[in-house]
């Protein structure tokens, strides 16, 4: 849940703003918050996600961060990497929605 709204603020970071007026923010897939969800994300789950930026390798795969084989890799890991890949595929701006 907190990568996915990580994600969601990555692309779209001035709804999330507190400033921005809203009383109720809406994650898709996730659901709606009275309160900013942005206080729910922590440095860890930004630190997740600027380690999938580095390892993906778009339609060539990944690299994973210790360089070797996908099953050497914390099963943790890759769930986590497959939610963040979903998640940003969900919340690309220049992908049109159906």
């Amino acid at each position: 849940m907190k990568l996915r709204i990580a994600c969601a603020i990555r692309s779209d970071p001035g709804y999330f703003e507190a400033w921005h007026g809203r009383a109720e923010w809406e994650v898709e897939g996730v659901g709606t918050f009275a309160e900013n969800p942005r206080a729910r994300v922590g440095d860890d789950e930004w630190a997740l996600i600027a380690m999938y930026r580095r390892c993906d390798k778009a339609m060539s795969g990944r690299d994973w961060p210790d360089g070797r084989a996908v099953l050497d890799q914390p099963m943790v890991l890759i769930e986590a990497f497959d939610v963040i890949a979903q998640a940003l595929y969900d919340f690309d701006p220049k992908r049109q929605k159906s």
